[in-house]
């Protein structure tokens, strides 16, 4: 039970912190400044918990990966959670501290679950209310056993790309583009190819 509240909360966290964009957002293919993939080093949040991140962006569509590990060396992968979306780099924003960011505006289109382990995927199989079996390893869409899961809403954030090729992405987003962040998470992402 503990573990479903946790991964419920931190299904929320990400929910809210992670996605959304404009309703109508096409695809589209011409990269952007953030196309390729960045990665966080193992990092912990509270000394019990491992998790490594990982963007990337195609043209305008990004994938956003969390991964909880089990160990403090992140070799034994416990969870994923995954959030795909289109994005718009939508201009320029001078943060308190006085660099630059730019605003980005994302929009949902889907969220995934993965379990990455037998023992996981055994528990969740056996939880109440999901039709749906989940497979160790397999992406299942939120939507498909979680009710009330809203999937295509906007949300609008800040990133910056150092010179040194450092992504940092604004957490939390704002579901209004009014009150759009104006603070970086300290969260590195380090670009590992093109």
């Amino acid at each position: 039970m503990i573990l479903y509240k946790f991964f419920f909360s931190l299904l929320l966290f990400v929910s809210l912190a992670l996605t959304g964009c404009n309703e109508n957002v096409a695809v589209i293919s011409e990269p952007t400044e953030l196309e390729g993939t960045w990665k966080t080093s193992c990092e912990s949040t509270n000394g019990e918990s491992y998790w490594i991140s990982a963007f990337s962006a195609t043209g305008n569509q990004s994938s956003l990966k969390h991964t909880k590990y089990l160990d403090s060396e992140c070799t034994m992968p416990e969870r994923s959670i995954v959030k795909e979306t289109n994005f718009i780099i939508s201009g320029d924003i001078i943060l308190s501290t006085g660099v630059t960011a730019k605003e980005i505006d994302y929009q949902n289109r889907s969220d995934y679950y993965i379990p990455e382990n037998d023992e996981l995927t055994a528990y969740l199989n056996g939880k109440e209310g999901c039709n749906k079996k989940f497979e160790t390893g397999v992406p299942m869409k939120y939507s498909e056993c979680e009710k009330n899961v809203e999937t295509n809403y906007s949300m609008y954030g800040i990133f910056r790309i150092t010179q040194n090729r450092s992504l940092y992405l604004s957490s939390p987003n704002s579901f209004e583009e009014s009150s759009r962040p104006t603070k970086l998470s300290d969260q590195k992402y380090l670009k590992i190819e093109n």
